[in-house]
């Protein structure tokens, strides 16, 4: 996946020599100038937006692209990536109902087996030429 790498780090810019042309010095002094000035914009993204993989925990990838893709918060696409800036998506979950999780259902054991179901169950084994063994009562 894409990775985020630091900001770039300033440079000194290099001096000219002193024999080359006075366009191309000018022209090295503004590149550098631009490149310092571009910089903080440039830098870090991360930092001012989230995408699926970066946004907080308490919502989930899906959950952060259907959001978008309805509209509850501005979203652009960088390449492949749907982004969004982290103060409309904070805005965004702060702004939700907030919804109790459902307690886990607790996990029923074995349904017991009627005698009508263990008849027809000795009947079919019986014209299948095997024969049932007891069983204690309880197990099935």
């Amino acid at each position: 996946g894409p990775s985020v790498s630091a900001p770039p780090t300033k440079r000194p810019a290099k001096a000219a020599p002193p024999t080359a042309d006075p366009t191309q010095q000018l022209l090295s002094q503004l590149a550098s100038h631009f490149a310092a000035l571009l910089a903080p914009m440039l830098a870090a993204p991360a930092e001012r937006y989230y995408d699926a993989r970066t946004v907080p925990g308490e919502v989930g990838r899906r959950q952060f692209l259907a959001a978008a893709a309805e509209g509850a918060f501005p979203a652009f696409r960088v390449g492949n990536r749907l982004v969004a800036r982290r103060e409309d998506v904070h805005r965004w979950i702060e702004g939700r109902p907030v919804e109790p999780r459902p307690a886990p259902r607790a996990r029923k054991g074995p349904k017991a087996r009627s005698a009508e179901t263990a008849a027809d169950d000795a009947k079919v084994l019986a014209r299948a030429g095997l024969v049932p063994r007891d069983r204690p009562k309880g197990d099935s």
